[in-house]
């Protein structure tokens, strides 16, 4: 951050920053957030302290500006004044950013001191983690059965976390019909086109109007990994067979329960009720937002889920406290947030939580800090979907190495047709100026380009056959008059 940009407007009698001094503005820049930071850890202590300590009268510390004097003393002594006054001013008279930047410091060393509080993490287990479930959406469920996927290690890896803690997860039947909808799709496309084919590439690749898909992408590292299988065998080793049963034994395996839906609609009609009228808002919010795309069966999936978090309670023990019987919606999707804040039937606080941040979260509380999933795998989880710049485009490139040989022969032996009909520019080497997994697409258009110009030739041709035609048949007619004329006269 740019924090001499960044700072309230400071009058100074001498012209510090026209000088070109880039370094001493760098160095003032990093005393005032080592001010910052020093000044927000004595308040989060100050107010934990209030709050969990055992003083009955709290006296305020009083070592802020001994803080700030000992940090100025670093600069060199025309700036020092400047610097105080300034650092004094933000804390003073915050505004704006620079008013959120203070609250976000503030909350983390408020955090950081709490547990400094509770080491062994009682308080955060009661309020966090005891009496927690989790429903998993199929966007997690997916990649965790789904083997060598991007991101089955990290799903793996959550659920393994969340169940050792004592958190309960659950799969409700349409997110498991969800799951098996995107396995038997994957399968149909494979059978159809073949595993060699630009079809199976783009929905690996998210290209065109398909949304990336984790099995086939599963399926690729599978195979590049040196796994010797047909695509038929991956289904039976991720899933056994292409059945709602086969998927809900795979999903028991890795602890992940079924739900039982009849704890939470015997004799509670309001269940119904919120179900129908979340999804009409879900339907409406997604229909307002041009770039989210929801089918009718995600939209009832969603709604259900939704009610059975609002209905939680229904299934909570005589003996556990309400406080501490929680569930929430395990997605790589924060949707029903909304639903939860402005929906017909409101949610106290958000109660999606994302797989990556959990898992972080879960690690950090154990106190050692370990990821066992590397940290960049947790930071791309979320763009799966979004981009296929996070593809292994290693791996990818490899597995279609059929295809790709393929689409260069091809271009070879059409290379002179693209000339004449699309662009005289291009010559034998046009194809491999971009990336390799780009080239079949560029083909494809190419290809279609070349069929558009020839269909608007066979249209012009059509044409001009058409005016030819009228024009014999005009002839015929005048030839026809002519020889009846002379008929006439003979």
């Amino acid at each position: 951050m740019n924090w001499i940009g960044w700072a309230p407007p400071v009058r100074c009698r001498s012209n510090l920053f026209t000088r070109g001094l880039a370094t001493d503005a760098s160095l003032i820049a990093d005393a005032v957030l080592d001010a910052l930071v020093v000044c927000m850890a004595e308040r989060g202590s100050e107010i934990v302290d209030m709050i969990f300590g055992d003083k009955r009268e709290q006296i305020p510390h009083v070592t802020l500006l001994k803080e700030i004097n000992v940090i100025a003393l670093r600069l060199p002594d025309t700036f020092r004044y400047f610097f105080t006054s300034y650092v004094t001013r933000i804390l003073t008279a915050p505004a704006g950013v620079r008013e959120r930047f203070l609250e976000y410091l503030a909350k983390a060393y408020f955090a950081i001191n709490a547990v400094g509080l509770d080491p062994d993490g009682e308080l955060i287990r009661k309020t966090l983690i005891d009496g927690h479930s989790l429903v998993i959406d199929s966007n997690v469920l997916i990649p965790t059965l789904t083997v060598d996927s991007a991101n089955n290690a990290l799903s793996r890896a959550v659920l393994k976390k969340a169940l050792s803690v004592g958190i309960k997860v659950w799969a409700t039947p349409r997110f498991i019909d969800e799951t098996l909808q995107h396995f038997q799709w994957a399968s149909d496309l494979v059978k159809q086109h073949g595993e060699q084919s630009i079809e199976v590439l783009a929905a690996s690749m998210g290209r065109g109007h398909y949304r990336r898909n984790e099995f086939l992408d599963g399926f690729i590292r599978h195979v590049v990994d040196g796994r010797n299988r047909t695509f038929e065998e991956y289904v039976k080793l991720c899933i056994g067979d292409l059945s709602f049963d086969a998927i809900r034994q795979k999903a028991a395996e890795v602890g992940i329960e079924f739900l039982p839906m009849g704890a939470l609609t015997y004799d509670n009609a309001e269940f119904y009720i919120v179900r129908d009228q979340s999804e009409e808002f879900i339907n409406t919010s997604a229909a307002e937002l041009l770039e989210i795309h929801k089918s009718e069966a995600r939209m009832r999936a969603e709604a259900e889920v939704y009610a059975v978090i609002h209905s939680w309670g229904k299934m909570r023990p005589a003996n556990q406290k309400s406080e501490q019987w929680k569930c929430s919606f395990l997605s790589q999707g924060t949707f029903l947030n909304k639903v939860a804040a402005y929906g017909p039937h409101k949610i106290d606080g958000n109660i999606t939580v994302r797989p990556e941040v959990l898992y972080e979260f879960l690690c950090r509380f154990e106190g050692t800090g370990n990821l066992n999933v590397p940290l960049k795998d947790l930071l791309l989880a979320t763009y799966f979907r979004s981009a296929s710049y996070f593809i292994d485009k290693g791996k990818y490139s490899r597995f279609f190495a059929p295809l790709l040989r393929e689409t260069e022969r091809t271009y070879a032996d059409n290379v002179e047709s693209f000339r004449r009909l699309v662009n005289s520019s291009l010559n034998s080497d046009s194809l491999q100026t971009g990336e390799e997994l780009e080239r079949p697409f560029a083909l494809l258009s190419l290809d279609e380009e070349a069929k558009t110009v020839l269909r608007q030739e066979v249209h012009r041709l059509d044409d001009e056959n058409a005016q030819l035609k009228e024009r014999y048949e005009a002839a015929e007619n005048e030839i026809a008059k002519l020889r009846q004329r002379l008929k006439l006269k003979k």
